[in-house]
């Protein structure tokens, strides 16, 4: 497949991915932030500890399934027209959620950077800065940091943008075989 036809068949997919981590970081935002998650010095951790991580897993499921409802159709209208074999071996999916992920990679890449030069007078506010962009888009995701990393692993954000990208490539090759976690009905030639 040219790059060409690549991008102007699949145009519409990436714009919808990223509506749908737009949407994702807004609702992980609603979900996240109520909650109370500072551990007390007894360690005793606070109810909304718990329910920071409980809305956390419930925001990246919702993420899974928002992303299924329309990669999968991608998936499955490429297996009707025979151009699964034409589209990197079914890996289409993972492509895309790679293309989409693109700013999450370098978020993440200046989040790990600033983290570890934030002690510096030059890295102070740019470290501040990027924290809160990169914990801004990456919220559906921060209740598990909150909970259960508490800050101290600097590459969190350059493992969280494989999470979209699975679940696209899935959705993807499971559309490509008809296959879905949600009951769908089986498709027609269009």
């Amino acid at each position: 497949m040219e790059k060409k036809s690549f991008w102007s068949e699949n145009k519409q997919a990436m714009k919808k991915l990223w509506a749908t981590h737009f949407v994702m970081c807004i609702f992980g935002l609603m979900t996240y932030l109520p909650f109370n998650t500072k551990i007390d010095e007894n360690g005793n951790k606070p109810a909304g500890w718990w329910l920071a991580l409980f809305a956390c897993i419930i925001a990246i499921l919702f993420m899974w399934y928002i992303i299924d409802l329309f990669i999968w159709e991608v998936g499955a209208k490429d297996q009707i027209r025979g151009q699964e074999a034409n589209t990197m071996n079914g890996f289409k999916g993972f492509v895309l959620g790679l293309i989409v992920a693109i700013p999450d990679f370098i978020l993440g890449a200046l989040y790990t950077f600033f983290w570890y030069y934030q002690e510096y007078i030059w890295a102070k506010n740019p470290a501040f800065i990027i924290s809160l962009i990169t914990g801004t888009w990456e919220s559906m995701f921060m209740g598990i940091k909150a909970t259960l990393l508490d800050n101290g692993f600097p590459f969190y954000f350059l493992i969280t943008p494989f999470i979209p990208v699975i679940f696209t490539g899935i959705s993807y090759l499971l559309g490509t075989k008809e296959k879905s976690f949600i009951p769908r009905p089986k498709r027609k030639a269009d």
